[in-house]
């Protein structure tokens, strides 16, 4: 005779064994009853932080390449007495890139004086 597989064997043998009759209506009733009070909020995970993360990049990437695609004018350039033609599009990227590298590099200094000065008002205390 052969044995019918159980789908869900751990399950059904739980379920089988709290029923106490085996019959499989009351088996089925029983594995109703543990789903319906398992509804558990699912923990978050690095994992699925990254994936809520990695998606505002590839949008941000996305209107970069449309803003590149739809401006590949060329542009003069002389600055400092070197002179170039670019696309228009890497000029502009470019200088809002070194923008953000001086805001950067200006936040960075005033965050080290507010250091200094905490830790030399602690130290005078």
């Amino acid at each position: 005779m052969l044995e019918e597989e159980n789908p869900l064997p751990d399950v059904a043998h739980t379920a089988d064994d709290q029923a106490g009759s085996g019959s499989p209506e009351k088996a089925v009733e029983v594995v109703r009853q543990e789903d319906a009070g398992s509804e558990a909020k699912v923990p978050t995970t690095r994992a699925g932080r990254l994936w809520i993360g990695v998606l505002p990049v590839i949008l941000l990437l996305g209107v970069l390449l449309d803003f590149v695609l739809q401006n590949l004018r060329s542009a003069k350039v002389t600055f400092l007495g070197f002179s170039g033609s670019f696309p228009l599009s890497v000029l502009v990227l470019v200088s809002a890139a070194v923008g953000g590298l001086l805001i950067l590099l200006l936040g960075s200094i005033r965050i080290l004086q507010l250091r200094r000065l905490v830790k030399r008002r602690r130290t005078s205390r």
